[in-house]
């Protein structure tokens, strides 16, 4: 199930729990301190048609 999303990505991989550290890293920064508000989509790219 989860190889047939990979379709719909403009990364054609299945997403991994290591694709998330990054993002979680920066939100819970200093760097992100200054950010209200926002959406971040950590989805590959999925393209919903």
């Amino acid at each position: 199930m989860r190889g047939a999303r990979v379709g719909d990505r403009a990364l054609k991989r299945v997403q991994l729990p290591k694709d998330l550290v990054g993002t979680m890293l920066f939100l819970a920064s200093p760097l992100s301190d200054f950010m209200t508000g926002q959406t971040v989509a950590v989805d590959g790219g999925v393209a919903f048609l």
